[in-house]
């Protein structure tokens, strides 16, 4: 139940974009169990978000002030970073056997490419 809650309340924070209320609200639940499929794939995936939100909002600085966009880059790095190692915790949990599990796998192999790519 305490799980749920904490869930529920995190994709409902997510949904009206208040991002740091839906992180936390994630963080509870792997405080009660650091297992959690659901919380570690969705803090995974909203540090993903974070992330590209924080690059894109950059963009036009990379060109006009470089120290600006490089500390950026920084903060996105760190959210790229949190995504990656959500992500590879949640990975050897999931089942292929259960669709709605597949479908995290998929998008998980999907992503860590692209977080390593942003990485580097």
């Amino acid at each position: 139940m305490y799980a749920n809650y904490y869930l529920n309340a995190g994709i409902k924070a997510q949904k009206a974009n208040k991002l740091d209320d839906a992180e936390e609200a994630f963080k509870q639940v792997l405080a009660d169990d650091e297992k959690n499929t659901n919380a570690l794939y969705s803090l995974g995936t909203l540090s993903y978000n974070k992330a590209a939100l924080v690059l894109k909002n950059a963009a036009p600085l990379a060109n006009s002030d470089k120290a600006k966009y490089d500390a950026q880059k920084e903060i996105a790095d760190k959210n790229f970073q949190n995504a990656k190692t959500y992500l590879e915790r949640a990975l050897p949990l999931l089942s292929a056997d259960k669709p709605r599990e597949k479908s995290m796998i998929d998008n998980i192999k999907k992503l860590l490419p692209q977080i390593e790519a942003q990485l580097k």
